[in-house]
Parts: C-alpha cells; structure tokens; sequence
C-alpha cells in the first residue's frame, strides 16, 4: 500500500510539473522505483494478486527507468527520454492501478511538411478505438467495387 500512495504522490509531481514547466524531481522518482521494486519482489499488498507476467514486466521497466535517470538532471535528457520516462511512469501506474485503458500513451510527432515537433498523448482506449476505425474504414473500402455504391450505409 505504501508503494501505491508513493507512486501515486510521484506521478502527481510529474504530471504537476509538466504542466507547471518545472522539471520533475528524479531523485523522488528514483527512490519511489526502488520502494516499487522491493514491495513488487516480495509479493505482498497490491502486488500479490499481480501476474507473475505483470509483476515482472514491472521489474524490468522500473530497473530499466532508473537506469536512464541514475545520476541525471531532468535538462540532460532529450525529448524522446522524457517521454521514455513519462510512458514508463504511466505503465507502472496502470499496471499497478490495474487501469491499462486509462494509461496516456505519448509520442513526438512532425507536423506534416515540416521538421517541427510536437507531443501527442492519448489513453490506451482512445489509441485502440482510432486503430478500430482505421480498420473498419480499410476493411469497408476493400468490399467497394466497380459500380457499387460506397460508404453509404451499406
């Protein structure tokens, strides 16, 4: 249970400072991954009823998340890096918060004609449901032929 509030308190000073424009603070992140890690290895609390898959998936992307930020400043890392951090931090949330379809999802992306990037966050769900009506939309264009009528209720 300790481990839960500690990484609910670190995700709300990322996400705090995110919005804020103020880096977060790594060493809380890094302490709050090794909390996460000893309570997840002993198996106890919010993690024993966690799938062995699950619990260590969790292990490794808390290892490999303090990893890349042992001994770093928020500045030293590049955009894809905090956004690395950022995913990372969102599975663990929503691997222990068993919420996988609330979990944001981020990536850089370059505005079409330009080399300007931007970040574009969005859930698991929401993710799923553009690739469902990608899908659908292919699926419904492969039944067109000649002389039919198309996307129109068929």
């Amino acid at each position: 249970m300790r481990s839960m509030l500690l990484l609910l308190l670190a995700m709300c000073s990322a996400v705090a400072a995110a919005s804020e424009r103020e880096p977060p603070v790594i060493p809380d992140i890094l302490q709050n991954q090794e909390q996460i890690r000893d309570d997840a290895k002993a198996g106890e609390g919010i993690y024993k009823d966690m799938p062995e898959r699950t619990r260590d998936d969790l292990l490794s992307r808390s290892t490999q998340l303090s990893t890349l930020l042992e001994g770093k400043q928020w500045t030293e890392l590049n955009d894809e890096q905090q956004i690395e951090v950022f995913n990372s931090l969102e599975w663990i949330n929503a691997a222990v918060m068993k919420a996988e379809d609330e979990r944001l999802v981020c990536e850089q992306k370059k505005r079409p004609g330009s080399n300007l990037t931007f970040k574009v966050c969005k859930t698991v769900a929401m993710r799923r449901r553009e690739s469902e009506g990608a899908k659908k939309m292919v699926d419904s264009l492969g039944q067109c032929t000649v002389g039919s009528v198309c996307g129109r209720g068929q």
